[in-house]
């Protein structure tokens, strides 16, 4: 499907507004934990509680090859983190925009 001339602005103007209100988040930028959060998929470990941890954002998900997309947990952030019994762990965790603050 060829878009029409107004879809194709239109959809453009949708990705700017959208790059507009993440601007001062940037991958890399260092991010806490703001509300109780505990993730299951972290390999040999029961459940972790990301409430109150410090992390890194590792990549925004929401936009794909200049294309907005649907992403429901846009924001890829890395933890490190030491865990009884298995010394540092690495992992990383999809959040929202009001999972987390800047730090």
């Amino acid at each position: 499907m060829i878009p029409r001339n107004g879809e194709s602005e239109l959809l453009q103007c949708r990705c700017k507004v959208r790059l507009i209100l993440v601007d001062n988040v940037t991958d890399w930028s260092a991010v806490k934990v703001k509300v109780p959060l505990k993730v299951y998929h972290v390999p040999k470990i029961v459940e972790v509680d990301l409430t109150g941890m410090e992390g890194e954002i590792k990549q925004y998900v929401g936009l794909w090859k200049g294309k907005r997309i649907s992403a429901n947990l846009p924001y890829k952030v890395q933890f490190v983190t030491e865990m009884k019994g298995h010394g540092h762990v690495k992992l990383f965790a999809h959040l929202k925009e009001d999972e987390f603050g800047i730090v």
